[in-house]
């Protein structure tokens, strides 16, 4: 008898706690299952891209994976750009970008104390990209670079092949012997002058594929030449 009662409540008392999960399944799969809620979507697919892209893009990436590029922002660019080219080379995870303020960047071109340029910016080490405008020496930026052991890249931002043409105060007495010395100065004629790597491209509107392209002649220019 006390066999029989023990297997008896034990049967239903099982079936009792079971009942509440019956019925919810009976609920899910009946008349409202439109009720519960939807299955996780599908990921779409993704296609593989074309090979020559693929290249392109590992030959990029390899480049330049261990590379740190510093945007050096001045005041004849505005922030708003150069934002707009952080976010842009930010979409390539190969990059690492670091802002330099543009207040910490004039004060260390335009200071004549060593002491001052290298507590500013003794925190920049590799290549540099350098975003020349209007109202930058680049003989005395490079001089800067060089000095902190940095390799200056440089490029421009938002200019075309034609339209990119730069004026100098700092190179003015170089060229007072030329005729018209204050027309303004090709940067291709300030990188044979620095010594440093160019490249033209607008690499605002650039998609990120360019902006690979762009990166790997400067890259290709970089370690042609001497810096």
């Amino acid at each position: 008898m006390e066999i029989g009662q023990a297997f008896h409540w034990r049967w239903f008392g099982t079936r009792a706690r079971l009942a509440p999960l019956k019925k919810i399944m009976e609920f899910r799969q009946g008349p409202f299952s439109a009720l519960r809620p939807p299955d996780a979507p599908k990921p779409p697919e993704v296609l593989p891209l074309p090979a020559k892209v693929r290249i392109a893009q590992a030959d990029a990436i390899e480049a330049v994976s261990c590379r740190h590029l510093f945007i050096m922002q001045n005041i004849s660019i505005s922030s708003v750009a150069l934002h707009k080219l952080k976010l842009k080379i930010n979409e390539i995870s190969a990059f690492k970008i670091k802002m330099i303020p543009p207040a910490i960047l004039t004060k260390a071109l335009w200071n004549d104390s060593p002491k001052t340029k290298e507590q500013d910016l003794s925190w920049i080490a590799g290549p540099t990209f350098v975003a020349y405008g209007n109202e930058t020496n680049p003989l005395k930026a490079r001089s800067t670079l060089l000095a902190l052991k940095a390799e200056p890249f440089v490029a421009v931002l938002g200019g075309r092949f034609e339209e990119t043409l730069f004026t100098h105060e700092g190179l003015n007495d170089l060229f007072q012997k030329l005729p018209g010395s204050k027309e303004p100065l090709h940067l291709e004629l300030v990188s044979l002058l620095t010594g440093a790597p160019y490249c033209f491209t607008d690499v605002l509107s650039s998609p990120p594929m360019a902006l690979f392209c762009t990166l790997k002649r400067l890259e290709t220019q970089l370690t042609n030449k001497e810096i």
